[in-house]
């Protein structure tokens, strides 16, 4: 007799790609809450590039979103700030270029 393990094949496809498609969504909210899709068309038209605190921030979202969406299983609370960066807890630009 076979017995499903529970974990990995219990969730449905749709609905584990349900929950990223939410979890791109709420980055997506996140970063234009903060403004970033502004100073990217700024960017794009004038030439000026968009502040590195801006850009740190964005980079730590997406990379959020990526993190998130391979959970296994993703967390039902994942909307809960906890997950995710703030624009004014963004570490700076130079801290990433360091080498440890």
């Amino acid at each position: 007799m076979l017995k499903l393990i529970e974990g990995g094949l219990s969730q449905s496809k749709s609905q584990a790609a349900g929950e990223k498609e939410q979890i791109q969504a709420e980055g997506q909210r996140r970063m234009r809450q903060a403004g970033v899709d502004r100073f990217l068309a700024r960017e794009k038209l004038t030439g000026i590039a968009m502040p590195s605190t801006i850009r740190v921030f964005m980079l730590q979202v997406e990379f959020a979103v990526e993190a998130l969406s391979r959970l296994s299983p993703i967390p039902s609370n994942i909307m809960d700030d906890g997950y995710w960066p703030t624009c004014n807890r963004a570490a700076p630009f130079e801290a990433a270029l360091i080498r440890r």
